[in-house]
């Protein structure tokens, strides 16, 4: 029996979103579980700011790593894993796959300077598309915690000492996937970091950001993708 797979969902994902790709990995042999990430369950602040969510993320997913397992985790479950991997030499995963992670966002210092010159009560409207999207907004603060996420991760000089598969669209919305390409195995150095183009997708808010659906893929890049994933995990 393979090991059990841990799925990480995305910012302001809505829950059933990730049905699909669960059952595609059920398909596949996996036994899985998802994690809800802070702030997307019953209670929205689960803190003050990303260390202290951190700490929440850490108490859900304690119980499920205490026997060998493997991970996905997108965009923002991305980040948290990555903030949680790092200097971590116990619990960790046999082999991970980050998808579009948010560790480098387009147009960054335009980003910060933005969000920091608002109220951190203020609500945004959310860019994701509806049938995905959680909230139809997302406040300051929660972006200001996703930034402080990426500050963590960039000041920190612990590795990511786990093999690991980064699939990233190069036409990606919000990630810097250039940068990330070039960047990322400073942190991780058992990576391998793989650009994934959807030439007939269409670029949108975050069209080629979503990495999960089935509906951002014509068929045969879906099954290409999920034959990278799987073939990954199972080696």
């Amino acid at each position: 029996m393979l090991p059990k797979l841990i799925i990480l969902h995305g910012l302001n994902n809505n829950s059933t979103t990730w049905d699909e790709f669960e059952n595609v990995m059920k398909n596949r042999g996996f036994p899985t579980v998802r994690i809800t990430l802070p702030g997307h369950g019953s209670v929205r602040a689960e803190g003050r700011n990303f260390e202290e969510v951190l700490k929440s993320f850490h108490k859900s997913l304690r119980p499920h790593v205490q026997e060998p397992y493997l991970a996905v985790a997108y965009s923002l479950g991305a980040l948290f894993f990555t903030n949680w991997l790092m200097g971590r030499t116990e619990n960790l995963p046999l082999r991970v796959v980050f998808l579009a992670p948010a560790l480098y966002l387009r147009n960054e210092n335009v980003i910060r300077k933005m969000i920091s010159s608002l109220h951190p009560k203020l609500p945004i409207p959310s860019i994701a598309p509806k049938e995905i999207m959680l909230h139809r907004t997302l406040f300051v603060w929660e972006y200001l915690n996703l930034l402080g996420g990426i500050e963590r991760f960039r000041n920190s000089k612990d590795p990511v000492e786990v093999p690991n598969l980064v699939i990233l669209d190069p036409k990606d919305e919000l990630i810097d996937a250039q940068r990330l390409k070039s960047e990322w195995k400073k942190k991780a150095p058992e990576a391998e970091v793989v650009f994934f183009e959807r030439p007939q997708q269409k670029w949108g808010l975050s069209n080629h950001h979503i990495l999960f659906h089935s509906k951002y893929f014509t068929a045969n890049e879906w099954e290409n993708f999920i034959q990278k994933i799987e073939t990954f995990l199972k080696a």
